[in-house]
């Protein structure tokens, strides 16, 4: 008891030594730039000194005389740029005179500040706000949009601007949006015209005036440039029956994924054709069940008066376990004899790949990729080289060997599986035939 005790007063005492030299290290790293005149980071030094040690004297004193060091030097400049004509650099210098004082309270330290010091902070932030609106309207005019935005954004989040000065900011900005995707409109950028006039329908606020005029816009620019899109039903691989038939469930089990999910919410500007109406097309062709290539897809392709199809090909499947660790466990048969079997533990993955190829109505290809997916699960099964029913088995043992258990694991892989590939077909198809939209 004795010893421990004497092993706790020394760490407490190493402690206390260390934490006495990191706030002395602080204040003299303080001090180094004092004297350069480096007053915030002075401040920063001192602050942190204090923070470690709150009963350095040396520190506080010296914190309150760089401090207030710091505060003179940063309105010394923000006049100085006020004299330049540059209120926004000038407004920053008393956002960083304000951290000086914000982090002197933490360590209870007041600074002193001008009497007249709020009134002239304030009046400098609104005409930092003024200078920021009037910079993004010349860049909106000079049709340099990204400076604009950027200009609007700062004049929202800075400066700690009123209502009315966020609603001006944020009209000027949904004014912008406007003319810019009106200029793609004109350059039949259809999608950019689209998106960018998204923009103000997603803004926190806009004017109802704008907010009208950009809904006009994603609607001409929809009508412009929508095209039609016809996927055609997943195929498994060519190869033998075998394969074909591995494969062909996979195959049922995305159609019906992708049809629940992807192919029923498209992206802006692409139409899903109907799926009846592809497979009706399919059978009077007599390709239903051939293989699909750029020219068959162009020939149903141009029966649907679509403008693009899709052709999905399961063309690779396979299952691996990994980690799997075993382990032996003793039981008897039900007829009293001692025996064991092996209780393996791991995890199963499923991969699969298929193949997107997508088509003109004139038989060009317009993508040809591969598509990966995957999907893994945990799984857990017993191991007997006679019959497991012979076996006198407690409940969690009954699982190890049941098919209903076991196939239950391996289908939480495989709708993972589904899932992803699913999800990887579709953002392929729809990604390779937005790219075809201007």
């Amino acid at each position: 008891m004795r010893s421990f005790r004497v092993l706790s007063g020394l760490l407490l005492l190493i402690a206390v030594i260390g934490g006495c030299a990191s706030a002395d290290k602080r204040f003299n790293q303080g001090s180094e730039a004092e004297i350069k005149g480096q007053y915030e980071q002075a401040v920063m030094r001192y602050v942190q000194a204090l923070e470690k040690e709150p009963g350095l004297e040396a520190a506080r004193i010296r914190l309150i005389e760089s401090g207030n060091l710091a505060i003179v030097d940063q309105l010394d400049q923000a006049d100085e740029w006020a004299d330049r004509g540059d209120p926004v650099s000038s407004a920053s210098h008393y956002q960083r005179a304000d951290n000086v004082v914000a982090r002197a309270r933490t360590v209870g330290v007041r600074l002193n500040l001008p009497e007249n010091y709020g009134t002239q902070r304030r009046a400098m932030f609104d005409d930092a706000f003024d200078a920021l609106i009037e910079q993004g309207i010349m860049a909106r005019e000079q049709g340099r949009w990204q400076e604009g935005v950027a200009a609007s954004h700062q004049a929202q989040r800075n400066f700690e601007p009123s209502m009315d000065q966020r609603n001006q900011a944020l009209t000027e900005e949904a004014i912008l949006y406007v003319q810019w995707s009106e200029t793609e409109y004109h350059r039949e950028h259809w999608r950019d015209a689209f998106d960018i006039a998204a923009r103000v329908q997603e803004m926190e606020w806009s004017p109802m005036a704008q907010s009208d005029q950009a809904l006009v816009l994603m609607e001409d620019s929809l009508a412009e440039g929508e095209v039609e899109l016809i996927v055609l039903p997943v195929q498994t691989r060519s190869g033998s029956n075998r394969e074909r038939a591995r494969d062909r469930d996979l195959a049922t089990e995305i159609e019906t994924a992708l049809w629940r999910g992807p192919w029923r919410q498209p992206p802006p500007f692409v139409a899903m054709h109907e799926p009846l109406g592809a497979r009706d097309l399919m059978t009077h062709t007599g390709i239903l069940d051939g293989d699909y290539n750029a020219g068959t897809v162009a020939l149903i392709l141009r029966l649907a008066e679509a403008d693009y199809g899709a052709h999905i090909q399961i063309v690779d499947s396979e299952a691996t376990e990994f980690d799997v660790k075993s382990h032996t466990q003793s039981v008897r048969t039900r007829d009293g004899k001692n025996t064991s079997f092996v209780k393996e533990n791991g995890k199963r993955r499923l991969q699969a790949t298929a193949r997107v190829v997508i088509a003109d109505g004139f038989g060009n290809e317009v993508a040809n990729v591969i598509v990966p997916g995957s999907g893994t699960a945990a799984f857990a099964r017993g191991v007997y080289d006679g019959d497991h029913r012979e076996l006198n088995l407690s409940s969690h043992q009954v699982d190890l060997f049941d098919r209903m258990v076991l196939d239950d694991q391996e289908m939480e892989a495989r709708m993972e599986l589904v899932r992803d590939l699913a999800t990887n077909i579709a953002d392929a198809v729809y990604g390779r035939t937005l790219a075809q939209v201007q």
